[in-house]
């Protein structure tokens, strides 16, 4: 029976930037709680932990198999409404839209909205996380004005909270999706309030990446390519100490590879670039 030393664990491995070892850490206890045929909600709840780990991992193949064992789960657990059954439904939902499972994603995350704007107060943090999820969603899909509307729904939420890593985060995906909009002035706004946040709370995990990956493209887009090499590197840093060599680590060399070319620096970015074919193999 999992209790609450289980998620003390696993975050401290977090961290202490130790993805590999909460991989470990998981799989072993998803074995024994295969041992038990009855235990559903333990399975179901390392099992969500799982599908979570090998979605930031880049392992789709492992989320998705993660995520199918949870459906069965779910079902074991007669699970078909309530809040406990929308988060499960929430990180599901994530999982399909990491995977480009872009469809799925949208009419799960609608399931989940459904729930939680019946059952939830309407500044409640739960509804902040699904609107910018769903944001994310509708921007992967090109329906850029519902993801606009959604996501500054979830940074109205959050700032109404004062929960200051979540404005960071929703300002940070905020300002990504103004960039393909053609607001850059309004993009790197938000983006520099993102890092501002981050920095002065000392939180330099994936999500501070990607405020910086952010900044990066739109120095990229304005010409300033020492400050987008700089925003790269730092980005692809914070990634490779948190997680180690992920997709999205090669995908931030990749782009800083660019970068150096448009710099003029040919054999750096060959170097750059061999490197992050060469963590892709």
């Amino acid at each position: 029976m999992l209790d609450a030393s289980f998620y003390e664990q696993l975050d401290s491995m977090y961290r202490a930037g130790r993805a590999q070892e909460a991989r470990a850490f998981l799989e072993g206890l998803l074995a024994q709680a295969d041992e038990d045929e009855h235990a559903h909600a333990d399975r179901a709840t390392i099992l969500n932990e799982l599908m979570g780990h090998c979605r930031t991992q880049g392992d789709f193949e492992g989320c998705n198999a993660a995520l199918q064992r949870l459906l069965r789960e779910i079902r074991a657990l007669k699970l078909k409404k309530g809040l406990d059954y929308a988060t499960f439904m929430l990180n599901i939902a994530n999982a399909y839209r990491a995977m480009g499972k872009l469809d799925d994603a949208e009419r799960t995350f609608l399931i989940v909205r459904d729930i939680f704007e019946a059952e939830l107060e309407e500044g409640d943090y739960r509804l902040a996380s699904l609107y910018n999820n769903l944001g994310l969603t509708y921007r992967a899909k090109g329906e850029l004005d519902a993801a606009r509307s959604y996501m500054t729904r979830a940074l109205d939420i959050v700032e109404g909270l004062d929960a200051r890593t979540a404005i960071a985060a929703s300002s940070s995906n905020l300002a990504d999706l103004l960039i393909e909009m053609g607001e850059l002035d309004n993009a790197a706004s938000y983006a520099a309030r993102a890092r501002f946040v981050f920095e002065e709370d000392g939180n330099y995990g994936v999500d501070y990446s990607a405020a910086l990956a952010t900044e990066a493209r739109i120095a990229y887009l304005r010409g300033d390519l020492e400050l987008a090499e700089e925003r790269y590197r730092t980005a692809a840093r914070a990634i490779f100490d948190s997680f180690g060599p992920t997709r999205a680590y090669r995908t931030l060399l990749s782009n800083l590879a660019e970068v150096l070319r448009a710099a003029g620096k040919p054999d750096e970015a060959a170097q750059v670039q061999a490197e992050a074919n060469q963590d892709a193999e």
